[in-house]
């Protein structure tokens, strides 16, 4: 296990020593002999010995540190001058200043201007090539930061669907926005689980503060550690989402139970909201031991469960809507002119890639200028939405064997059938099945108890009662 642990702390090193440092040193032989130290390392070095041919190296290549001296050419602060140089047009750039004979006021001004750190000549190898791995950690955790910043400003969620378990869900993440609980969200892929969790941040009192996402791995590495610590700093006074949080390694769950225990990074304290995602086999990994107890419970004191697409068809025409926004930026009215054969097909079809798979298809109507017709038939669909595997294929079946019955059994297995798929089709609610296939909803609850359809949906009773009150 240690010898794996320094496997991969070599890996981690030999990434870091990839970076290409510019060497600015007017004195050839200092700037030669720290070459040889750097190189040996396995860093790519270039060397300047002038403030101007600093200037070009800097122009020519991507580097990632300097390494600069305070004194260069005849003795003037020039060191100074190109620092501030550097300051202004890479300021997340690292520089390690060097000197042999500089004052404490000199050292502490080059800090001030931007410098990572001040080191005296002589000085011994090891010394320097701690810094500068910590000057390199140090810009590329600051560069990590920048754009998780960036990102969480930019995104903007909301729950697209009028259903009653959207409806419901949306009210729960409201409430629960509200407070400061830890909330784990659980769903399968692509139901929409990172917007969920952007929606709840965005209605909350961090909504002012970053909302980072931070992927789960198994891997233990230096570099998934330093991703964890930057994560959570980064994120202070916010949210941070833990993106599958059930693919954690052991040694991670241990590391975030304890920062729930202290509310500590590196002894620094730092305040964030945990929202977690998981899948749904999370609960079972907790059985079998691959996910510790304790950290379940407590990251598991707001728990909300996302929909599968399949169980709230009523939102499929908002859906395609918003997704179709997103492309086009202009026209929302794309499910209008979806016609009926093809709504169907949408609606029979499983979608097992839930919300995102719709986005995909919604993207494919747009690469392929279908959403520029009046009218889109079943028959410029994708093959897949028709493959029966995906579909009811108990009905498909009941229907194809109508053709072997007598015309009056036929037609009653043929209404069992299609009214079961309408009533499925719309998630049992009876009113808008009723308007679907142009019946009154009261001839429609007649024609169920006459086939003796069994709907196991509670809006069953519930409109039947309606219907009572309407006609007493």
């Amino acid at each position: 296990m240690n010898a794996n642990k320094d496997s991969k702390r070599r890996k981690f090193s030999q990434k870091m020593n990839a970076a290409k440092i510019l060497i600015v040193d007017d004195e050839k032989d200092i700037c030669h002999l720290i070459q040889g130290i750097l190189e040996d390392e396995g860093y790519e070095t270039l060397c300047a010995h002038s403030s101007k041919e600093a200037k070009e190296k800097l122009s020519e290549h991507k580097c990632d540190l300097v390494i600069l001296d305070v004194w260069l050419q005849t003795g003037s602060s020039d060191g100074l001058e190109l620092l501030d140089k550097i300051m202004d047009e890479t300021p997340n750039m690292p520089v390690v200043m060097i000197s042999g004979h500089s004052t404490i006021e000199i050292a502490v001004s080059a800090i001030k201007n931007g410098a990572y750190d001040f080191l005296e000549k002589p000085f011994k190898t090891d010394r320097l090539l701690v810094m500068l791995k910590r000057a390199l950690e140090f810009s590329r955790l600051k560069s990590e930061n920048l754009n998780l910043r960036q990102t969480s400003k930019t995104q903007h969620a909301n729950i697209t669907g009028k259903s009653n378990v959207v409806t419901a869900l949306k009210q729960e993440a409201l409430r629960t926005a509200a407070s400061n609980s830890r909330i784990l969200i659980v769903g399968e892929q692509g139901t929409g689980k990172k917007n969920l969790a952007r929606f709840i941040h965005q209605n909350s009192s961090r909504k002012d503060k970053p909302c980072v996402i931070v992927p789960c791995t198994e891997a233990n590495d230096e570099e998934t550690l330093s991703r964890f610590d930057n994560s959570l700093i980064s994120a202070s006074g916010g949210t941070v989402v833990f993106d599958e949080i059930g693919r954690l390694s052991s040694y991670m769950q241990d590391r975030l139970s304890q920062y729930l225990k202290t509310g500590q990074v590196n002894d620094e304290q730092v305040d964030v909201r945990i929202v977690s995602l998981a899948s749904p086999d999370l609960e079972t990994k907790v059985k079998e031991g691959r996910f510790k107890t304790d950290l379940y419970y407590r990251l598991n004191v707001v728990p909300l469960k996302l929909p599968r697409l399949r169980e709230r068809m009523e939102d499929i025409e908002m859906l395609v809507d918003s997704f179709h926004s997103e492309f086009s930026k202009t026209d929302k009215n794309l499910s209008s002119r979806l016609g009926s054969s093809a709504m169907i097909r949408i609606r029979g079809y499983d979608w097992p890639g839930n919300n995102r798979q719709l986005k995909n298809f919604v993207e494919w109507l747009n690469i392929t200028g279908l959403v520029n017709q009046e009218k889109i038939s079943a028959d410029e669909l994708p093959d897949y939405l028709s493959e029966k595997e995906q579909g009811a294929s108990e009905n498909d079946g009941l229907l194809a064997n109508c053709v072997d019955l007598p015309l009056r059994e036929a037609r009653e297995n043929f209404e069992i059938a299609y009214l079961q798929a309408q009533i499925m089709r719309f998630g049992g609610n009876i009113s808008k099945t009723a308007d679907f296939i142009g019946m009154e909803r009261s001839a429609l609850h007649r024609k169920i108890r006459s086939l003796n359809i069994n709907t196991n949906k509670p809006e069953e009773e519930h409109d039947t009662k309606e219907e009572v009150v309407k006609a007493g």
